[in-house]
């Protein structure tokens, strides 16, 4: 079986976006119970929209806000909690749920999410390996 038919037999609901898991200790610390979040992997077309959004063409070259690129990284994958309800928000008083993710998580703990998000998304060692040929 080729490729191209390997894809067109298996069923395209399998085909999903890896989420992933991870503790924030220092809210279950607070909560006294674990505080568990979820995200997903960055789709393609939304790394391409943040990309776009975090550079700069300077006369020297392109500028990239790091930073920037890490809270919009974080934004658009977490899952849970669901930074987009609105209840939420306005307990926490964030006009938007980019305020409230910068009032939630502290830039170290949205920097390991933010590496967390590309390491499912297929950035990092051993994703993919060379065949060799015998």
């Amino acid at each position: 079986m080729n490729l191209t038919e390997m894809l067109l037999s298996n069923d395209i609901n399998e085909f999903k976006m890896p989420e992933k898991e991870l503790e924030i200790k220092r809210l279950s610390e607070l909560y006294k119970q674990p505080f568990i979040i979820t995200f997903r992997a960055i789709k393609p077309d939304e790394e391409e929209e943040i990309q776009r959004d975090c550079m700069t063409i300077t006369k020297d070259g392109v500028d990239i806000d790091s930073s920037k690129m890490k809270y919009l990284t974080a934004g658009k994958c977490l899952m849970n909690p669901d930074i987009r309800n609105k209840e939420l928000q306005k307990k926490f008083n964030a006009a938007n749920y980019m305020e409230l993710l910068k009032k939630l998580f502290l830039i170290g703990e949205v920097t390991a999410i933010y590496e967390q998000i590309q390491e499912i998304s297929g950035y990092g060692k051993d994703k993919v390996e060379e065949v060799k040929n015998s």
